[in-house]
């Protein structure tokens, strides 16, 4: 797969133009509501509920990757929740829900950059 394919499947909240606050500022000065994420720059904990769904989901895809006929097993993936998120803590610097957000973003896409399919 391509790097901007990656990228692009695996974009969160965070990479939005407002960046999960649901303001965008303008370069010539001022600001809108993003039309999105609006609800998240009006309501901290529905934004909190958001990136939490959204470490949640790709969590819940790392677990799936031993399933996806890749060419390379890999022995040392987390087989569980609690064993990602250790895996996370572990090697990423995550402060807030943001940070947890773009460390499974970068485990998904580390993997997904070096993933080879099994042919038929």
């Amino acid at each position: 797969m391509k790097k901007k394919t990656i990228m692009k499947i695996t974009s969160s909240v965070l990479d939005c133009k407002c960046k999960g606050n649901g303001y965008i500022f303008l370069p010539e000065g001022g600001q809108i509501q993003c039309p999105i994420h609006f609800e998240c720059g009006e309501n901290e904990e529905y934004r909190l509920e958001f990136l939490r769904l959204e470490y949640q989901n790709l969590r819940n895809f790392t677990l799936q990757i031993p399933n996806m006929r890749s060419k390379v097993i890999d022995l040392n993936l987390p087989s569980t929740a609690k064993g990602i998120d250790k895996h996370i803590e572990a090697n990423y610097n995550v402060k807030s829900p943001e940070s947890w957000v773009r460390a499974i973003q970068h485990y998904v896409r580390e993997y997904l950059l070096n993933y080879q399919v099994i042919e038929d």
